[in-house]
């Protein structure tokens, strides 16, 4: 079986795509809330926090597959390692 050199473009463009992801989802806008609902108040600042001796409760931290591995077009080592 011969294999095709691959091109910069094939190379360059999930990088490209793993990127304007990336950058999407830190752009996003938040939701508005739902009409009745109240929002949060705002963060204190920390030295505010330090004084009052806040404590972190808990961090969870939520892993799961974004891309399919059975899925041919996604199944690739950028893909992979994201």
């Amino acid at each position: 079986m011969k294999t095709l050199p691959i091109t910069l473009a094939q190379w360059f463009a999930p990088w490209l795509a793993l990127w304007i992801g990336m950058a999407g989802c830190c752009l996003a806008a938040p939701p508005a809330p739902a009409p009745g609902e109240t929002t949060a108040a705002a963060p204190l600042d920390d030295a505010e926090l330090e004084r009052s001796g806040a404590v972190i409760g808990a961090i969870e931290i939520d892993t799961g597959n974004v891309f399919d591995p059975s899925v041919s077009g996604e199944n690739r080592p950028a893909y992979r390692v994201a």
